[in-house]
């Protein structure tokens, strides 16, 4: 059965693992699946983590934050040694805490938007197969599952649509990397989202569900119903998480290019998307 939840980016940045009432905060309001964004590695913890979570009744995702600096689909070494070794970081947490998915654009970087002709994007394709193979057999022996993120032309280039994340996905060839889908990015890349899910199908791993601007959802454009039948159609049972982000916390706001106030607050934003979300997806 799906479970919804909420990302720590709509409180906080960076989040850390000591946060004790924040874990509080989001089971408070009504929330069974907490996605903890790990911008730092230092400030996470397994077992403070596992504490807090158990306290509070709640299930965790995890969800990577990959910029320039963690480019997984790097020629240059040493910065994919740094995506590799912070996405085995994500891996290793994820099986520590219990969280069944990691996800998030990791496939290359937030931010890497270059023009390609066919032939670089398939050469950046065949270097980085291997490498997201290599997580893939680290994730299923630790019982983890990871789902690559399409995200709209304006943050990334290589992966923008369900039809380029199955490429990639069939290229590395294992069942525990499928993909991530977020109705933000998917409003601005696919032609139609209910079927864009239904394309994705079986490997349909994670979902975001966001308003076309970022805010509450059920207050914009996104085909909720049409949406909710799609995901019955393929029989998700994955959890669906809010990522929206508010002026609350100004480093996310400005990295996301949030330059006005898309809800009364971040609490407001959570609690209102939650009550919409539970009645249209039936979560």
């Amino acid at each position: 059965m799906m479970g919804l939840g909420v990302n720590s980016f709509l409180f906080t940045s960076p989040f850390a693992t000591s946060d004790a009432p924040l874990f509080a905060k989001i089971a408070e309001m009504g929330f069974r699946v907490f996605e903890m964004a790990v911008e730092e590695p230092s400030l996470v913890d397994s077992a403070e983590a596992r504490r807090h979570l158990e306290e509070n009744g709640l299930r965790p995702v995890v969800c990577t934050v990959v910029g320039l600096d963690r480019d997984l689909s790097s020629e240059d070494s040493v910065t994919f040694q740094a995506a590799h070794e912070y996405l085995r970081f994500c891996i290793q947490f994820a099986s520590e805490i219990d969280a069944k998915v990691v996800c998030g654009p990791f496939h290359s970087a937030v931010g890497f938007t270059q023009l390609m002709t066919e032939k670089q994007r398939a050469q950046i394709l065949e270097r980085l197969t291997p490498r997201l193979r290599a997580l893939a057999l680290m994730a299923d022996d630790l019982g983890v599952r990871l789902a690559i993120e399409p995200l709209n032309r304006f943050e990334n280039c290589l992966i923008n649509t369900v039809e380029q994340a199955l490429e990639l996905i069939q290229m590395v060839d294992h069942p525990a990397l499928g993909i991530h889908l977020d109705t933000f990015h998917m409003n601005i890349e696919e032609k139609d989202l209910p079927k864009a899910i239904r394309f994705a199908g079986r490997w349909l791993y994670h979902f975001h569900a966001c308003e076309n601007d970022r805010g509450i959802p059920g207050t914009g454009h996104i085909p909720w119903r049409d949406i909710a039948l799609a995901l019955q159609d393929i029989e998700f049972s994955g959890d669906v998480v809010i990522e929206s982000f508010t002026d609350q916390v100004q480093s996310i706001a400005r990295s996301v290019s949030v330059w006005r106030k898309l809800a009364p607050s971040s609490e407001v934003l959570a609690e209102s998307g939650r009550r919409f979300l539970e009645k249209e997806l039936s979560v």
